[in-house]
């Protein structure tokens, strides 16, 4: 016969509620995430990257899933067909601005999948700054002509603009501005900011010293600020963060990171780099969230997040250079500034590179070593040396004639090389494996849009 079914598990779905959840009934709104000062709705600002906090959404019941948010010029703009779904009840603005009025429109979203049935009006942001920039391509003789010239020829040299030889209207302020308590060395680096209505510039020393000064654009004068922490050496980098903050690595090899408050005078330890920062480390700022670091001496590139005070890994630099071993590398005199719009620009520097094992091969002949000539050829294996290993020109000498049982004395006075019990002794490099690359190459890093 017919089996009777049995029935051993079963469930049941509840919803709770049918009720629509209720919008925020505020916003609070500041000119960036981190910092940044409070705004008034229907006000004109110049930020670019303003943040916006909701507060007072409801859902008893089911609880709030997230928000629809609409940002954009449409003021009757329906968030949840012409904005997008968000958990999270806050929003930051990171799309490039035309000038414009602005308005921030919100839906609510509950757990149950109801919708708001009103709009939340939450911010009318009116952006009265600099627009996205138009490019015109201009090549020929013709468009250059067509312009209006200052300073300048467009037909000195055919389409092409230069300089006028004579009659330019340029001149130097004045001679000289304040020289600063102490001298600046490797690892110094400078940042201009606006503080409360001021210009300043903050500068690290370097060096392996922990020096850290002020200077005040308006009255010409350096004060000396709490030192940093620990020596700041090769790779040392400062640069802007959000309103009344700076941030800088130690260099010297190290990883370290730190964050200054103006305010303060004070500096504070955050999360180290996820690599050592040395020679062409640097740092350069998106004027919102983040903070983007080529730690030098690599092609690696790290961005840190000034909220969560974390660091992750970026693509690393691309030069194009065919050197498939380290041609991506940044070195010496490495750079990098951030354009306003979503673009940080590199210069690559100078890898200096020294193979451990130098080889060296000698010649002894009848000829007296005094030339100024040979002198200077050591002096440069000097510095070239001197990038990576810590030599002095009479070190490199020893090292010379070491096997041979040689001794070569080197002048304190920097003004001659003579030979030691062997007055004609002549040497003569042949061969040191080192390989100098000097680049002009110049980079662009298009940061995402989020």
């Amino acid at each position: 016969g017919a089996s009777t079914p049995t029935v051993t598990d079963y469930a049941i779905t509840y919803n709770n509620s049918d009720t629509p959840p209720t919008n925020p009934i505020a916003v609070n709104a500041f000119s960036q995430v981190s910092g940044g000062i409070s705004l008034t709705s229907g006000q004109t600002y110049l930020y670019e990257h303003p943040s916006f906090n909701f507060i007072g959404a409801s859902s008893p019941e089911a609880g709030i899933a997230g928000y629809y948010v609409y940002f954009g010029t449409n003021s009757n703009a329906d968030p949840v067909t012409d904005g997008s779904f968000q958990e999270t009840a806050n929003y930051e603005v990171n799309t490039e601005f035309d000038a414009a009025t602005y308005y921030l429109r919100i839906k609510t979203k509950d757990n149950n999948g109801n919708i708001s049935t009103d709009v939340f009006d939450g911010f009318t942001y009116a952006y009265n700054g600099v627009a996205p920039a138009l490019i015109e391509t201009k090549t020929t003789q013709g468009d250059f002509s067509a312009g209006t010239l200052s300073d300048v020829s467009a037909t000195d040299v055919p389409d092409a603009l230069r300089l006028n030889a004579s009659g330019g209207t340029g001149f130097w302020n004045q001679s000289r501005m304040t020289n600063a308590p102490a001298g600046m060395y490797y690892g110094s680096d400078s940042v201009q900011v606006n503080y409360e209505g001021n210009d300043y510039i903050f500068a690290l020393r370097g060096g392996n010293t922990t020096g850290f000064y002020r200077y005040a654009l308006a009255t010409d004068t350096w004060t000396a600020m709490k030192v940093t922490p620990a020596i700041v050496g090769y790779g040392g980098s400062i640069e802007a963060g959000p309103d009344g903050f700076l941030y800088a690595t130690q260099g010297g090899n190290l990883p370290t990171f730190w964050k200054y408050e103006i305010a303060t005078d004070i500096w504070t330890a955050v999360s180290s780099a996820p690599k050592n920062f040395y020679i062409g480390g640097s740092l350069s700022y998106d004027g919102s969230r983040y903070i983007y670091g080529l730690p030098g001496s690599d092609d690696a590139f790290y961005r840190y997040d000034i909220e969560s005070d974390s660091w992750t890994v970026r693509a690393n630099a691309q030069f194009g250079n065919p050197n498939t071993v380290d041609g991506q590398m940044v070195g010496y005199d490495s750079d990098s500034v951030y354009d306003g719009r979503n673009n940080i620009y590199v210069t690559k520097g100078v890898i200096i590179h020294i193979l451990q094992n130098i080889q060296l091969q000698m010649m002894l002949s009848m000829a007296k070593l005094q030339t100024l000539g040979q002198f200077w050829l050591l002096l440069q294996l000097e510095f070239i040396l001197e990038a990576v290993l810590p030599m002095t020109v009479k070190q490199i000498a020893f090292m010379l004639l070491e096997e041979i049982g040689k001794i070569i004395i080197i002048d304190t006075t920097l003004e001659q090389i003579v030979g030691h019990n062997f007055p004609t002794l002549r040497l003569v490099l042949i061969k040191v494996l080192h390989r100098l690359f000097i680049m002009d190459t110049f980079m662009r890093f298009v940061v995402p849009t989020l």
